[in-house]
């Protein structure tokens, strides 16, 4: 197995799942047997659109991503104080996850350089705002999350606004902060309504 000193190395290939090369997720581990077998199922029920980022030096998913329509419902108050429900459209992005060996891996030597894991997170909302504004007018990209990684998503909000030289795109990114074990997917989530809006709107 190849060792890669920086993520800038990793030659990868951004590409839509098909059955060609639906193969390559055999051997994919993001280090959660849990989320390696739903990842496995989503691909192969294909509930959703999955995406491959593969290494093209040694044909490795480093990272999966899969998108899927969705909508969030809200309560709202009109002039008249008359309470109704209002359902904004969506883009779930349903699955991320990217394989262990790659996941630490910084972009470069630089101190402040990010991680690969933050680059393709980052290119997967770039990608997912996109078909929002372009293709289905959708009002927002929704994520839901397990506890421990909201502050991995917020960080990397954080930088794209930082980065950001004019607004780009109309829709913003929320996470949800999923309570339970990610294996309960396979029947029922129940979700606690923690939402954590960040205002992207687009800063990519």
């Amino acid at each position: 197995m190849k060792f890669y000193r920086y993520g800038q190395d990793v030659p990868l290939q951004f590409t839509a799942l098909d059955a060609e090369n639906l193969h390559y997720l055999a051997a994919f581990d993001c280090g959660d047997e849990n989320i390696n077998c739903l990842i496995q199922q989503d691909a192969l029920v294909k509930r959703t659109v999955g995406y491959l980022f593969l290494n093209v030096e040694t044909d490795e998913v480093v990272a999966y991503c899969s998108l899927a329509c969705t909508g969030i419902v809200e309560q709202i108050t009109n002039f008249s104080s008359v309470s109704y429900p209002k359902t904004r459209s969506a883009i779930e992005i349903d699955y991320f996850a990217v394989a262990k060996r790659y996941q630490s891996l910084k972009m470069s030597e630089e101190p402040e350089s990010e991680t690969l894991s933050a680059m393709i997170l980052h290119y997967c909302i770039i990608h997912a705002k996109e078909i929002a504004q372009s293709t289905v007018g959708a009002e927002m990209i929704v994520l839901y999350s397990v506890p421990r990684a909201c502050h991995f998503y917020k960080t990397i909000d954080e930088q794209i606004r930082k980065n950001a030289q004019k607004p780009r795109f109309r829709c913003s990114l929320w996470v949800i902060k999923n309570a339970i074990n990610c294996d309960l997917r396979l029947n029922s989530f129940l979700f606690s309504m923690c939402l954590v809006q960040f205002s992207l709107f687009a800063h990519l």
